[in-house]
């Protein structure tokens, strides 16, 4: 019984071993540096890896060391643990030959990667000494899996991020407010006629008298990418934020990234197992997620207050010198519908979420009233369009209740994180505030709009019930910009969109969509502004924009530029561009504590306007 139960030591053991090997490969190979929380990748890929590799390390005693052993036949189940070794080994070398250099050559700094670098020589060893080490002797074995595991927990553990670039941040000089109106889906091409019928007047005076024209915007436009760039002044790849969803591991709040994988290791595998387990899974792209800093966090460095509203890709809210009401706000009281206290995390400071709770508009609180701003609809065709939310029903008629509640819940929150400013600040906030209604109405009722000629064989009957949403949910806009303006006083505005909306596609799957990335509008207003027509203006010149436009440095590594020819000259003359190397601005996570019932929401609407499969 002895030796069964030293074999089954060694078998144990070389299975923490070998996973102890892949963890580090595939870590090694993919750069995941352990700076995540609360835990690491590394913490994570190793536990579910230790758990597999024992595992079969388990079934390999069982079926096949321990027959031989009862059987008397000593060299043989000598032979099968050796060869189980030099199979593991043999996987490694010859399919795994890059990962094994990244492994000997970790990345990161000491005493990190001297951690990471024994465990995995040790573990290495170990794996021989299991192999080949007599089956009387133990503590070999015992020591220097000890080393592997203890240096690896070293390697693997929770690490601070690198200190940011110092940078000495000196109190900018007063400039008027800041108001950027972000109106997701808006284009000159529709939005030129209703300025010619008077039916936007606020966009109408702000274009007149100030500096407007197109926006190029970034190919694929995937919205939460866009607007992050609008506000960091980075690439999709630089801030992080590359599309609508981030994968996520663990408790892990930082994305995972998509992974080198490794051959012949069993990690696909593991992997599909992970997802189908949902420890591995797709959560709406949230702060977490961007990795480099945006408007409002290097404002708070500068001591500039700021309010930022509905944001995409904005929870959990982070800590800034003012309000954030996150994009996800909406989904938690939706899937709650007031049955309990909302999560932490979704605005900031905390107390803001209950305030925040009692403005949000549900779905079913639209009244006919409301409808009847899109809609000529009787009181019994409004019933019949008061789904009950959630819900997986798609479509104009189904989801207009819906795009109405979230449109007012905006409109109502940014009307009062402005007066809360006042009275904290003793004046006006910077304000960022994104109304997505024009881009929700165009994906499901512009082929229906008067604003279009082409309506891709819409019927007659959907004509007339629903050619004036569109046209009607720019008017919401404009009505609510107004209210906004009103409320900010003097200000720099800046209104903006991410794409604009064109016929596209053959056939069957002709449709008004954006995938060929129709560029979006920008106008700016105010002081500082020129009033002219401008053009070749990106979405990555708007963050060099907004920080000039409150008298910050622009850094040397954005690819973007202030777009000069939108302001104007004087201005220009008495402040010049002040530039720094970089903002060296460090990031205050915040911690994500959304419910599932939000996410699987907020994923449904996105596959409802065709955005996710």
């Amino acid at each position: 019984m002895t030796s069964i139960a030293a074999g089954l030591e060694r078998h144990l053991l070389g299975g923490l071993l070998a996973a102890t090997i892949a963890t580090h490969l595939l870590v090694s190979r993919n750069g995941l540096l352990p700076v995540q929380q609360p835990s690491t990748f590394a913490l994570e890929f190793w536990k579910w890896f230790a758990l597999a590799y024992v595992a079969i390390a388990f079934g390999g005693f069982a079926v096949l060391w321990l027959p031989c052993r009862l059987l008397h036949l000593d060299r043989l189940s000598r032979a099968v643990l050796f060869a189980e070794c030099v199979a593991f080994a043999a996987l490694v070398a010859a399919f795994n030959t890059q990962a094994v250099l990244y492994a000997l050559r970790p990345a990161g700094e000491p005493p990190a990667t001297w951690a990471a670098l024994a465990s995995f020589v040790a573990a290495a060893a170990g794996l021989a000494v299991a192999a080949v080490q007599p089956p009387r002797t133990a503590w070999p074995l015992r020591l220097v899996t000890a080393v592997a595991v203890g240096t690896a927990a070293l390697a693997f553990r929770p690490m601070a991020p690198p200190p940011p670039a110092p940078h000495a941040l000196r109190r900018p000089p007063a400039t008027a407010p800041l108001v950027v109106v972000g109106l997701d889906g808006a284009d000159w091409a529709y939005l030129e006629p209703l300025i010619a019928r008077g039916d936007v007047p606020n966009l109408r005076r702000l274009r007149d008298g100030g500096a407007w024209g197109e926006l190029e915007t970034i190919r694929p436009t995937l919205s939460p990418a866009i607007w992050t760039t609008a506000v960091t002044g980075r690439t999709p790849r630089r801030h992080g934020i590359r599309g609508f969803t981030s994968t996520r591991i663990g408790s892990i709040e930082q994305t995972l990234p998509s992974l080198h994988p490794l051959r012949g290791l069993l990690v696909d595998s593991i992997l599909e197992r992970l997802r189908a387990r949902r420890r591995i899974r797709e959560r709406p792209a949230g702060s977490a997620a961007r990795k480099a800093a945006a408007y409002w966090n290097i404002a708070t460095a500068y001591g500039l207050p700021v309010d930022v509203v509905e944001w995409w890709a904005t929870a959990p809210a982070e800590q800034v010198l003012g309000h954030v009401v996150s994009d996800r706000t909406y989904f938690e009281e939706l899937a709650s519908r007031g049955r309990k206290a909302l999560p932490a995390g979704l605005a900031h400071p905390p107390e803001l979420g209950r305030e925040v709770s009692a403005l949000i508009v549900l779905p079913d609180q639209v009244t006919l009233a409301d409808a009847r701003r899109f809609v000529d609809v009787t009181p019994a065709g409004f019933e019949a369009m008061r789904v009950q939310h959630p819900s997986p029903l798609t479509g104009i008629a189904h989801e207009l209740t819906y795009f109405i509640s979230t449109f007012d819940s905006t409109r109502k929150i940014a009307l009062h994180v402005m007066a809360r400013s006042r009275r904290r600040f003793g004046r006006a906030a910077d304000l960022f505030v994104l109304f997505r209604i024009v881009d929700k109405t165009s994906h499901t009722a512009l082929r229906f709009s008067t604003l279009v000629d082409d309506h891709v064989e819409a019927s007659p009957e959907d004509l007339a019930r629903f050619g004036a949403v569109v046209t009607a949910a720019y008017r919401a806009a404009d009505s609510a910009l107004g209210e906004i303006l009103a409320a900010a006083g003097e200000a720099n505005v800046v209104v903006l969109s991410d794409h604009g909306f064109r016929l596209e596609g053959e056939g069957a799957e002709r449709a008004y969509n954006h995938r060929e990335g129709p560029p979006g509008i920008l106008i700016g207003h105010g002081p500082a502004f020129a009033k002219r027509r401008v053009q070749g203006v990106t979405i990555y010149d708007v963050f060099p924009l907004l920080a000039y436009l409150k008298a910050l440095p622009v850094a040397d590594d954005l690819p973007g530029t202030v777009p000069l020819a939108a302001l104007d000259p004087g201005l220009i003359a008495r402040r010049p561009v002040e530039r720094t190397a970089s903002y060296g601005v460090e990031l205050r996570r915040a911690t994500d504590r959304g419910s599932e019932d939000a996410d699987a929401e907020m994923l449904e609407r996105l596959r409802a306007l065709g955005y996710l499969q």
